[in-house]
């Protein structure tokens, strides 16, 4: 037989076994508390839904209940200033309800509770693809 077939015993012995074990079950704590802790910042950061507080209290109002806007009564305006300034306000709240209707269509979008909802997504779908108003109601009407 030659020399190399033989093994060799190298004794391994521990000074302090408690301190060993303690020192692995710190490790492995501190291990599970990073995960976890990276767990937590991946759902914060993938599922927060940021809006402002007035976006909130009319998303909560189903689209059946909330009451419609009543169209502005036209003025007949004598001083041609006044009319200019009464067509820009009515643009202005046109371009208000029409911003406000874009921000629930986002909101919706931004909805985990809407990715499994099928009339959602063809509506949010037509929404992107074909906008138009009844496309946008109709977002708010099947989405959450």
């Amino acid at each position: 037989m030659s020399t190399l077939s033989k093994r060799r015993e190298m004794p391994v012995r521990a000074k302090r076994p408690l301190r060993l074990i303690l020192i692995i079950a710190v490790g492995i704590w501190l291990g599970f508390m990073a995960l976890g802790l990276s767990a937590w910042l991946i759902y914060k950061t993938l599922y927060t839904v940021e809006a402002p507080p007035t976006e909130i209290t009319n998303l909560t109002t189903p689209p059946s209940i909330r009451q419609p806007q009543a169209p502005a009564l036209p003025a007949i305006p004598s001083d041609p200033a006044l009319a200019t300034q009464n067509h820009m306000f009515e643009q202005y709240q046109e371009n208000l309800s029409r911003q406000e209707l874009l921000n629930a269509v986002e909101q919706a979008r931004r909805n985990p509770e809407n990715f499994n909802n099928a009339k959602c997504q063809f509506w949010l779908q037509q929404a992107q693809t074909a906008p138009s108003d009844k496309s946008r109601s109709n977002v708010l009407m099947f989405c959450n």
